[in-house]
């Protein structure tokens, strides 16, 4: 097997326990906070630490550079309907960040890798 990068992978922010298993199963150390279900990150060049993320069920939350996966079963847990274009990333989301969320109403989000 090859030798693990001494550089940190890059993350973005997420589902929790995903990308916390992920680390761990790769070798690489980081710090979490043991609540809540969504992370943002950060890394320096020694460390990786995971924070919580807080999601407000009654406005729309920023899904951008999250994964498809993701931002997916987070709009949908919010009662939106979801159309994805493209794959990777999320870039483009067509309801921006702070709207107050409307169960059932359409939105697509564009992913680029």
């Amino acid at each position: 097997m090859g030798e693990r990068s001494k550089k940190s992978p890059q993350i973005k922010s997420g589902y929790k326990s995903n990308i916390s298993s992920a680390l761990s199963e790769l070798g690489y150390e980081h710090e979490h906070n043991k609540s809540g279900n969504w992370i943002n990150s950060s890394k320096s060049s020694s460390e990786i630490k995971l924070s919580d993320r807080k999601i407000d069920k009654k406005l729309m939350p920023n899904v951008e550079g999250m994964t498809a996966k993701d931002a997916v079963f987070l709009l949908e847990s919010l009662g939106y309907v979801v159309k994805i274009k493209g794959y990777g990333r999320v870039i483009y989301q067509s309801v921006k960040e702070g709207e107050d969320v409307e169960k059932g109403r359409l939105i697509q989000i564009t992913l680029k890798e």
